[in-house]
């Protein structure tokens, strides 16, 4: 029993690995595709309608197929096969925007990008519930969104730096550094491909047993009934509401007052390297604070931070060298020579 037990330990230890790294790489690509979608749209002279609506259809898939995906989480054994679905449609859905030729092919490829981003995270937090003690549950989950956290950091950065200083939306230059962007993501999220194949997921779920689950009977009527549960979802529906807003319209506005992508990159970078850090703690702060006062104390800091974020967007105009200096950029280089 003892060996068995060592055996079963290290095989979480290295399924939780494999679980922060897949999910390291994925939100990277994630996080990297989706300001980088903004700046493709820009390209096309879309405006705030247009961008409103391709970050809609991100969210489209996934609001009609999570509780079914839910079911299927549930009672496959191999459920690190939906993971692999998930970045495969995530590549898919940057080489999709990657080769859009208008705003309503980039819509349907964002859709993709939600359904690949909600079975890989499904599939994650699946694995995590079904394989992990519970006195290790929140441990699981803390690493696990902690590595979302950092792909939330890398992404942008990454974005920001291969888009550079530029301010031309419509450019030849911003164009093949829009396209390499999305490559660079599709392989990153292809990356992760690798380490789910092979059947290192833990063969023993922490209930031992044998016999497929049955199948659920449980409706949206049913979960919203659970005590508190509606509450927690509006909770969570306003917080990734925000994150949404933040991550589509913030490019959008940036280019409006001549904040260069990489001001772009790093500020949404930034947003995630708070997040690594807070969701690392997530362990200690439960254990001594209840999650109800948790939950609420994070969407008002949450709030607060957006609004801040577009404080520095007009501080960045204000004070950037690029409003100051009208030769800097390639709009404005254009404009020069006009003259």
């Amino acid at each position: 029993m003892g060996a068995a037990s060592r055996t079963n330990s290290s095989g979480l230890v290295r399924w939780l690995l494999i679980l922060i790294a897949t999910a390291l790489l994925s939100q990277t690509a994630l996080n990297l595709i989706r300001p980088v979608t903004t700046y493709k749209l820009i390209s096309f002279g879309s405006g705030e309608f247009t961008v409103g609506v391709v970050t809609a259809a991100y969210a489209i898939l996934p609001l009609f197929t999570a509780m079914m995906l839910g079911r299927i989480s549930s009672r496959i054994r191999r459920v690190r096969f939906l993971m692999v679905a998930g970045v495969a449609l995530l590549a898919a859905g940057g080489i999709g925007i990657n080769f859009s030729p208008n705003a309503l092919t980039v819509a349907l490829a964002s859709a993709m990008l939600g359904l690949g981003h909600l079975m890989f995270t499904i599939g994650g937090q699946s694995s995590i519930a079904r394989f992990f003690p519970d006195s290790d549950l929140d441990k699981g989950f803390g690493w696990f969104t902690a590595a979302y956290a950092a792909g939330q950091f890398a992404g942008p950065l990454i974005g920001g730096l291969v888009l550079g200083s530029g301010t031309d939306a419509t450019s030849p230059e911003r164009i093949a550094d829009i396209s390499l962007s999305l490559w660079i993501a599709a392989g990153c999220s292809l990356l992760a491909i690798p380490f789910l194949l092979p059947s290192w997921q833990p063969r023993i779920s922490k209930t031992k047993s044998n016999t497929r689950p049955q199948k659920s009977k449980a409706s949206l009527a049913s979960v919203l009934r659970v005590n508190r549960m509606a509450s927690h979802m509006f909770a969570s529906m306003t917080l990734l509401a925000m994150l949404d807003i933040l991550t589509a319209f913030l490019p959008l506005v940036a280019e409006k007052h001549g904040v260069t992508p990489e001001d772009v990159g790093v500020l949404l970078a930034i947003r995630g390297l708070a997040s690594v850090v807070s969701r690392l703690f997530i362990p200690k702060l439960s254990a001594h604070f209840e999650r109800n006062h948790l939950l609420v104390t994070s969407l008002y800091i949450s709030g607060i931070a957006i609004a801040l974020c577009n404080h520095s967007v007009v501080c960045l105009h204000t004070n950037s060298p690029h409003r100051l200096q009208p030769n800097s950029g390639h709009r404005r280089h254009a404009a020069s020579a006009h003259r």
